[in-house]
């Protein structure tokens, strides 16, 4: 696993978060953080979980699988 899918494993340990707010946190681009999120979904490791409000509507939360 890459050292950004570990930091992103690491952060969503914490709390689910949308994917603008992941990649602020871990000073990425949103689009890298998206990208990683896919590949860590198509694995199994994490998982949409429902919506959060956010400036332009809703955002997608993501959570560590169980």
């Amino acid at each position: 696993m890459t050292p950004l899918r570990e930091r992103i494993i690491g952060a969503l340990a914490l709390q689910p978060m949308p994917i603008n707010q992941l990649a602020k946190c871990l000073s990425v681009q949103p689009e890298t953080a998206r990208m990683a999120l896919v590949r860590l979904a198509a694995h199994g490791r994490v998982r949409r979980h429902g919506w959060a409000q956010c400036k332009r509507g809703k955002a997608c939360l993501f959570e560590i699988a169980a």
